[in-house]
């Protein structure tokens, strides 16, 4: 049975999920990439080194979002969502960075522990490197599909 995720499901898998992947396009040229990502109620939270993907989502900031849970596979639930790119800088970026760390550094094998670089501080701050680009996806669109037996 193939169906939609009501908007508890949906918010439910963009919380728990940590890869996703953003399509993006210009010029006709769609690239879809894969990002780590943390979903803070209203926005996709990432950061990327400068690249394709940035360069790209600078001059169409218009993007598509997917992702996507498997238990088996044909046992699957999938979030597609619309919106756009927005980079933050200063105190949002940190905080934002903050999230991000707290998501995704105990997924990491043999992550680091006691007080690294990337440690987040007691006000959720996180260090931004300098070549570090933090943005964010702010959703204006949420669709959910499913399959089970």
């Amino acid at each position: 049975m193939i169906g939609d995720l009501n908007s508890d499901e949906i918010e439910a898998i963009l919380h728990d999920q940590a890869i996703g992947r953003i399509g993006i396009s210009v010029d006709d040229r769609p690239y879809v990439v894969p990002v780590s990502y943390v979903y803070d109620g209203n926005r996709i939270i990432c950061h990327s080194a400068p690249g394709k993907k940035i360069e790209m989502m600078r001059l169409n900031p218009r993007v598509c979002f997917e992702v996507e849970h498997y238990s088996q596979i044909n046992v699957w639930q999938s979030v597609i969502a619309f919106g756009s790119y927005r980079e933050l800088k200063g105190e949002d970026a940190a905080l934002a960075m903050g999230l991000l760390v707290s998501k995704l550094l105990p997924l990491i094998a043999d992550s680091p522990t006691g007080h690294d670089i990337h440690s987040v501080t007691p006000h959720g701050q996180a260090q931004v490197g300098e070549d570090t680009i933090v943005f964010c996806l702010e959703l204006q669109q949420k669709t959910g599909r499913f399959e089970r037996p």
